[in-house]
């Protein structure tokens, strides 16, 4: 088997589906490899771990047909070589890539025990939006997905579609993130995509229109010339509408850049041996935020538009720092309860976004 393909459509295209090989896998040894199928001119390559899994396709020089498994390394080799046409045959468990008077070999081996993806795109009528918008919810909520597998549903994203609104929902037990949009669908979709899923989808995201179809147990991401499969987690998600405050007793309008400097340099004296909350305490037109660990101190006062009771109220400071970078926006809204009770952080308009971040107790 023989083709010619360009160099850098080439590496693009492994490492666009590198993201779900799983180099350590023991139960199907293939998995570890991308598998590259050619057929009537063009390459296809495939990435998958049996919970993602990644297609793309790229069009060669070639009469021939095939298909054989390498290593995502060879990206590696290929951006060693210049910009161009390379040249690829396949012969005997072996492949031969030349370029000019450069000749590289490398093993492979036969496709016949990799195993297919389950097909989802044929399932509905898709949930279509920019790919744009779709990278920006994914981006920020995903923080506040559960790292812990002790509720293995909240290591995963809620898609909760209902009468228009598109509500994406991460939620690790200490903090909530909500991002919504209007979208141009009428009927009701509840589910969850795993967290790690959505990292890697954010990163193959870029512009045009991405097409979301979904079956009871799987999910697949259609980008145009990039498909991302994933399974869906299976469970009860938690209530989130139920977890936000219905009312408040002080709020603040904060310049984001503003608390995010201050909190960032909190976090430097903040670690595993120096572990301490930051407190934010809330007065007419000034927040001042203060941390003290033995590594050093933070007594910051930054302006704020106030209204309500004054307050203070720790916080773990990474929650906190995580909310208001992923925010987007150049102020944020910040209204409070009570010194126990969650703090929730919005757009000062509209409802794109809700951040909900639990408080720590502070010692007197």
């Amino acid at each position: 088997m023989t083709f010619t393909a360009d160099k850098a459509e080439l590496i693009s295209a492994i490492r666009n589906v590198s993201g779900a090989v799983d180099e350590k896998s023991k139960s199907v040894p293939a998995l570890a490899y991308i598998k590259f199928e050619l057929e009537s001119g063009m390459l296809s390559l495939t990435g998958y771990d049996l919970e993602i899994g990644i297609t793309t396709s790229i069009p060669v020089q070639s009469m021939d047909g095939g298909a054989f498994l390498c290593d995502k390394r060879i990206a590696d080799l290929l951006a060693k070589l210049p910009n161009g046409d390379v040249e690829f045959n396949v012969e005997d468990e072996e492949l031969t890539i030349k370029q000019g008077k450069s000749k590289n070999k490398r093993p492979v081996l036969l496709a016949t025990d990799y195993p297919a993806i389950p097909i989802t795109d044929v399932a509905e009528t898709p949930l279509t939006l920019s790919q744009e918008t779709l990278k920006n919810m994914i981006d920020e909520t995903v923080y506040a997905v559960a790292v812990s597998e002790n509720k293995p549903i909240l290591t995963g994203e809620l898609f909760d579609i209902n009468s228009g609104i598109f509500n994406l929902v991460a939620i690790d037990g200490y903090r909530l993130a909500i991002r919504t949009e209007p979208i141009n669908v009428e009927n009701q979709q509840y589910f969850v995509v795993p967290g790690k899923a959505l990292k890697e989808l954010s990163r193959l995201l870029a512009t045009g229109e991405a097409k979301v179809y979904r079956t009871p147990k799987h999910v697949t991401f259609d980008l145009g010339n990039i498909k991302m499969f994933s399974r869906l987690l299976e469970g009860e998600f938690h209530n989130y509408k139920g977890s936000l405050p219905k009312s408040s007793a002080t709020s603040a309008i904060i310049n984001t850049r503003e608390i995010v400097s201050c909190l960032e340099r909190c976090l430097l004296i903040i670690n595993e041996k120096q572990k301490a909350p930051v407190k934010l305490s809330f007065a007419s037109g000034e927040l001042n935020i203060t941390c003290k660990t033995s590594a050093g101190e933070v007594d910051e006062i930054i302006p704020i538009d106030f209204v309500g009771n004054t307050l203070s109220i720790g916080f773990n400071c990474r929650y906190l720092l995580d909310a208001f970078k992923n925010c987007g926006t150049d102020t944020i809204k910040m209204s409070l309860g009570a010194p126990t009770a969650p703090a929730t952080v919005t757009a000062t308009s509209g409802n794109s976004f809700t951040f909900l971040v639990l408080p720590v107790r502070l010692k007197n």
